[in-house]
C-alpha cells in the first residue's frame, strides 16, 4: 500500500511499530487534514491471552522456575511495540473498546467516514 500512497484512503488500519504512523504520516497531519487515530483497548492480561491463544501457545503456569515462565510469555507476545504512549505527541490518539471492533465500531465509522 505504500507503494501507491494512501491519499485515496480514509481508513488505514496496520498492524505494525508505533513508527510506521510517525514516519508514513509525520505529525498529526495528513494532506492538511488532522489525523485521529484510533486504538483498540483492552485489559493486558486479555490481550496477553489472546496473543497466545494466536500463537497456539500456553503460559506455563506451573513452570519450576521464573525464567521457564518468562519464556512461555514472551513466545505469546506478538508486536509488542504496536502502541507506545510517545503516538500521543505525534497524533490525536483515540481508545475505543476493544469488544467493539467486532460489532458496534464499524458501524460508528460508517456515519463518520466519507
Amino acid at each position: 500500500m505504500e507503494e501507491i500512497g494512501f491519499e485515496e484512503c480514509d481508513y488505514i488500519r496496520v498492524e505494525r511499530s508505533w513508527t510506521f504512523w510517525r514516519d508514513t504520516f509525520g505529525n498529526d497531519k495528513f494532506l492538511g487534514l488532522k489525523m485521529e487515530l484510533h486504538v483498540p483497548c483492552r485489559h493486558r492480561l486479555d490481550h496477553l491471552m489472546s496473543q497466545c491463544n494466536h500463537n497456539h501457545q500456553e503460559i506455563a503456569f506451573d513452570a519450576n522456575t521464573d525464567e521457564e515462565l518468562f519464556k512461555s510469555v514472551e513466545r505469546c507476545v506478538i508486536l509488542l511495540d504496536r502502541y507506545v504512549h510517545d503516538l500521543q505527541k505525534h497524533f490525536d490518539v483515540k481508545c475505543f473498546v476493544f469488544k467493539k471492533h467486532f460489532t458496534d465500531y464499524p458501524e460508528y465509522m460508517t456515519g463518520i467516514l466519507q
